[in-house]
């Protein structure tokens, strides 16, 4: 299936949406139920991912039981590895699909799964995904626990491995508020050209004080035109603002994203990469010392995608 149409969709029509499939994830973040809780009116079926660890740490006892009084299908997952679409998805008799997957408390690899799925598919010939998304409230974040390294998340793994490797490096970095991991991140990739996202406005104004307090050294390190600061809670303005950075870059660079902060930004990445699989996609793996509760904020982001077959 290809990639047809990103629709930005505003979150006030949620409740107009009505899904063949619902999944969400159950973890230890109090967040895990907030989007579940405004959609108990669905009648569809409903899947629960859950966390193959911190069983019964936080709120995961809550959690786990609130999806299984609400009739969730619960489905335990490894962290860093993709649940298997193609048994999920693989008694579907219709050829036209439409799923909700609320990604705030998943990992990476999950809903970057979901993703590489899609684009592989034969089965279906039309696929609507509706993507949520609710930032938590703003946490002081935690110290780490060990040194970072970097996994490699691709579409198309072949074509990377084919790129030209005689190109400079321009390293598009999105910045968390973790301390000092964006400059761990740029020294490991030694990039040529270094461009630095992060979100602003976001829900909390402290958030955005605490990117940079702990990415000063960056920071001060790069140009001030190579800030971009883009908003939060608007998904068409992020993918253009990633648009008019990266394609002038393509011609001269091996352009590599390391998309952290806000799941949102790390989300639109992927989307970018499905249309140019010659750009390299990163995230930093690491451990944190005490992991903390995410209770969700008033606000959620929704965006759409439209798979075809050709």
């Amino acid at each position: 299936m290809e990639l047809n149409n990103i629709i930005h969709t505003n979150p006030e029509d949620l409740l107009d949406f009505h899904p063949d499939f619902f999944i969400a994830a159950s973890g230890y973040e109090t967040r895990a139920r907030f989007i579940p809780g405004k959609l108990k009116h669905l009648d569809c079926e409903k899947i629960a991912f859950g966390f193959d660890e911190h069983l019964n740490d936080i709120s995961r006892p809550e959690n786990d039981k609130y999806f299984k009084d609400q009739g969730f299908r619960q489905i335990i997952q490894k962290t860093h590895s993709s649940p298997n679409y193609e048994t999920l998805f693989g008694g579907i008799e219709s050829k036209r699909v439409h799923v909700l997957i609320d990604i705030s408390v998943m990992t990476r690899d999950w809903y970057h799964g979901l993703l590489k799925y899609l684009q592989g598919n034969v089965d279906f010939d039309h696929f609507h995904l509706r993507i949520v998304y609710c930032p938590g409230i703003y946490n002081e974040p935690t110290r780490l626990k060990k040194n970072i390294s970097l996994k490699k998340f691709t579409f198309n793994g072949d074509l990377l491995n084919n790129r030209k490797e005689n190109k400079k490096t321009a390293l598009i970095l999105g910045l968390g508020n973790e301390r000092n991991i964006s400059e761990k991140i740029h020294n490991i990739i030694g990039p040529d050209e270094t461009v630095l996202f992060y979100a602003d406005p976001t829900i909390n104004k402290k958030y955005v004080e605490n990117v940079f307090v702990n990415n000063h050294g960056l920071i001060n390190k790069t140009p001030i035109r190579f800030l971009k600061g883009y908003p939060l809670q608007n998904t068409k303005l992020i993918y253009q603002l990633l648009i008019d950075t990266l394609l002038p870059l393509r011609q001269e660079y091996k352009i590599v994203i390391v998309p952290q902060g806000p799941k949102i930004f790390s989300l639109l990445s992927m989307i970018f990469q499905i249309s140019y699989p010659d750009i390299e996609l990163l995230y930093p793996s690491y451990k944190v010392k005490k992991i903390k509760d995410r209770k969700p904020s008033d606000r959620f982001i929704s965006l759409d995608l439209e798979f075809d077959s050709e």
